[in-house]
Order: structure tokens, then C-alpha cells, then sequence
């Protein structure tokens, strides 16, 4: 795991800023096919920030794109691909890039009773049509982040178990984010090794520096 130490610390108290253009990165910019990265974030738009890098250099390397978030934040990450001068609307147009709310999903996944076959058609439909078309698909992903909203943790769990389980063996790289707030200081190290336990990497809210967004 990834800077584990630099988490183990008050639930108020931001993680250590690693250093302009290291790992983390590189991280966002290449990630390992059938890796699980968990963005962790306090802002939303660190975390708009983090997915636009994400999703920007995935369709820069000619992958397929995947995006299951809310209106909300797909607004600022959209405006913010367009700024970097990506045609969203042509990507869109070319079935690279493909972007759906997370409601409708947990909503189809939780009626057929959170099993990992209903996960694999809620979720991992859009991934597999987009897979027919380019070698490699990247997706960003809030199913979690959602049910950490509603103080659902074990369905957030579930869910990214369920990812696990899903791009084991594809070449499918997810990005997921994980608000801190949602870490309950009461039982902040029980959470953490649950956050830990679910994803390959865990990437630190580093906005306190110049953040993914900063070129």
C-alpha cells in the first residue's frame, strides 16, 4: 500500500503533501491496468481536479473512458477537460468517453440483491461495451462515495469489493473517490484499514499544495 503512515494520523489532520510531479502523479496519469486507486479528498474540487487528470490522460492515450459520478461534479470536471482543450462532445460522439449518474446504477445493482453478477451488468455494462472499441478502458468512479454519504460503509465496502472482483483480469483501471469526512473520527483506524483493505492505492488529499490540476 501506498503511504500508509501518512494517514495514520487525527481524523481532522490533513495527510502529509507529497512533492509536485512525484508518484502520485503518475499515478493518476498511468495507472496500472486492473489496479483500484482510492482518491481520498476533503474539497470537491481537488477531487473534480484528480478525476480531470485521470480522465484527461486516459483519452490523451487513445483508452475509453468511464465516468459514474454526479451531475454536480461531472459539470466542474467537464469545464475543466474543456479548459485543457479536450472536445468532450466529440469523445462522447466516438464512444470514448461515456459518463452516467451513480443513482441509477446503485439503484439497478442494490434490486438484484448487490451480488457481484448484478454489479458486473449496473456497472460493468458501459465498461465492456467501451473495452469492444478501445484496448483499454479507465473509470471514475463515486458509487462509494455516495453510500458513504447516505452512512451506508458496508454497502460502500460491498461496492468496491465488487470493482475488485470486476477488473481482476481486464484492462481496466478504476479511480474512486473516498470523501475523509466520511471516516469517522470514533473509529478512524477500523475505517482506514477498511479503506485500505479495498483499494491497490490510496492517493492523499494534497490540496493544501499545488494539487493533480496544476501543470
Amino acid at each position: 500500500m501506498e503511504d500508509a503512515n501518512a494517514f495514520q494520523e487525527d481524523a481532522g489532520t490533513p495527510a502529509t503533501p507529497p512533492a509536485r510531479g512525484t508518484r502520485w502523479q503518475a499515478m493518476l496519469e498511468q495507472p496500472e491496468r486492473g489496479a483500484h486507486i482510492a482518491q481520498v479528498y476533503r474539497d470537491s474540487g481537488f477531487l473534480a481536479q484528480s478525476a480531470r487528470r485521470f480522465i484527461d490522460a486516459g483519452l490523451c492515450a487513445g483508452e475509453g473512458v468511464v465516468v459514474l459520478c454526479t451531475l454536480p461534479l461531472w459539470e466542474t470536471i467537464r469545464e475543466g477537460l474543456a479548459a485543457r482543450g479536450l472536445d468532450v462532445a466529440d469523445a462522447a460522439a466516438r464512444s470514448q468517453l461515456y459518463r452516467t449518474g451513480v443513482h441509477s446504477v446503485l439503484l439497478e445493482w442494490m434490486s438484484g440483491r448487490c451480488s457481484q453478477t448484478a454489479f458486473d451488468i449496473a456497472a460493468g455494462r458501459a465498461v465492456e461495451q467501451t473495452l469492444q472499441r478501445y484496448p483499454a478502458v479507465r473509470v471514475f468512479s463515486e458509487l462509494a462515495d455516495v453510500l458513504l454519504d447516505k452512512n451506508d460503509r458496508i454497502l460502500a465496502l460491498n461496492v468496491q469489493r465488487a470493482w475488485n472482483a470486476f477488473v481482476r483480469g481486464r484492462p481496466v483501471a478504476v479511480l474512486s473517490a473516498w470523501r475523509l469526512e466520511s471516516l469517522d473520527p470514533s473509529s478512524y483506524r477500523t475505517r482506514l484499514e477498511s479503506l485500505y483493505l479495498a483499494h491497490d492505492r490510496v492517493l492523499p488529499d494534497t490540496s493544501a499544495s499545488p494539487g493533480p490540476g496544476a501543470s
